[in-house]
């Protein structure tokens, strides 16, 4: 506005609090470097289809001004990058020899991003780094007023893959991108980082695969400026979200093979509801049949046949059958798997299977989903060798 005068650097010192001058006004950044436009690739390599992002490398000199006095600058401050995977969609499609297709699906969004040391968790799953108190991305550097001036860097390259083959059907193509908003801020000690320049940017991870082709250009990566800030400054890091099975028509998952139905029911049901309601009906369709065989190599009675009671339970669900068996007598009995299975509440647990004969209670005997073992018996814990299951699955 005409006839209005700048305020002088001294003028603004001087409007500024004695101590902790709030850190958005005490740190300055030198113009941000950034990458041009970069190239996301993909390369078959062995089994698989390994698909990257470029480097995507930023940096910046944060410097807080030589005026503030040691009580303005108020101790450490915390200057680095902060990020926020705003969305991420990777998605294999494969083929059956049937025409039939599923993907493998890793869907997530607004998830707060750290670097991670791989593997350092429970589980094996990647655990942050230490980089620091506070939401960092990577290790921020610290200013104080002995220390005015420093460095600060980002670094991150993404990337995954996609097997070649999986459960007998053949690799497409991929879909989807990953799109991501980074900034560099401050921040004294465990106080909420103050974003003071941002930058979004993404990769591509669409292509469809040639079995005869070894490279492929994805698309360009390059980051430019935005007001968009990281708002998702905590919780569990993307690299832990976990791929799952999804079908595109109900006809595809009408083809899927009943191992893979039960495998992705439990997942689909928490992140892909149309998905679930294709395996439910599938399933309902196939209506699979399991056959639990007890075999009695030695009874416990000293006349006539041992009185055996078997308890079948999945989750809270269970099913109680009597019968009588003597020395190598076996009992094969059948049941539709939804008769012991609640495919509602189903989470991927065991079918757990008791037996009691004659009154000598054994330990449980479990089978791992999706209850397609083997006919090999399996001795029953604790019965000394007296009592076998078995069990198959249609």
């Amino acid at each position: 506005m005409a006839g209005v005068k700048a305020k002088k650097p001294d003028d603004v010192r001087a409007a500024l609090p004695d101590r902790n001058v709030p850190v958005g006004q005490a740190v300055k950044l030198s113009p941000p470097n950034k990458p041009g436009a970069q190239t996301a690739t993909a390369q078959i390599k062995g089994d698989e289809l390994a698909l990257d992002s470029p480097d995507v490398r930023m940096d910046t000199v944060a410097t807080i001004d030589n005026g503030l006095t040691d009580d303005q600058v108020g101790g450490m401050i915390n200057v680095g990058p902060v990020q926020d995977l705003v969305h991420s969609e990777r998605i294999g499609v494969y083929k059956r020899p049937d025409g039939s297709t599923f993907e493998t699906r890793n869907i997530q969004d607004n998830k707060h991003d750290a670097q991670y040391r791989a593997g350092s968790g429970d589980g094996g799953q990647g655990v942050r780094a230490d980089v620091g108190r506070g939401s960092w991305y990577q290790t921020p550097a610290t200013l104080s007023a002995q220390r005015r001036s420093a460095q600060v860097y980002f670094y991150d390259k993404p990337g995954f893959g996609a097997p070649l083959k999986k459960d007998g059907a053949v690799l497409q193509e991929t879909k989807g991108e990953d799109r991501f908003v980074t900034s560099f801020a401050a921040a004294r000690g465990d106080d909420k980082p103050t974003h003071l320049w941002q930058a979004e940017w993404g990769v591509p991870w669409a292509t469809k695969v040639d079995p005869a082709k070894r490279d492929y250009v994805l698309g360009t990566v390059e980051p430019t400026k935005t007001d968009k800030k990281p708002a998702a400054l905590d919780g569990d890091l993307p690299i832990n979200g976990a791929d799952w099975i999804g079908y595109p028509t109900q006809a595809d998952a009408n083809a899927a093979p009943t191992s893979q139905l039960l495998n992705a029911l439990p997942m689909a049901r928490g992140k892909d509801p149309q998905s679930y309601q294709f395996i439910k009906i599938a399933l309902a369709a196939k209506n699979p049949q399991v056959t639990i065989t007890v075999r009695c190599t030695n009874t416990y009675a000293w006349v006539g046949k041992d009185k055996v009671n078997m308890q079948i339970m999945s989750g809270s669900a269970s099913r109680g059958e009597g019968f009588e068996l003597n020395t190598n007598e076996q009992v094969a009995k059948t049941y539709a798997l939804s008769d012991l299975v609640n495919l509602d509440l189903y989470d991927g647990g065991d079918l757990r299977i008791a037996i009691q004969a004659e009154k000598h209670t054994f330990d449980e005997v479990k089978i791992k989903a999706p209850f397609d073992g083997a006919a090999a018996m399996k001795d029953v814990p604790k019965s000394d060798g007296r009592y076998t299951v078995g069990v198959t699955r249609s």
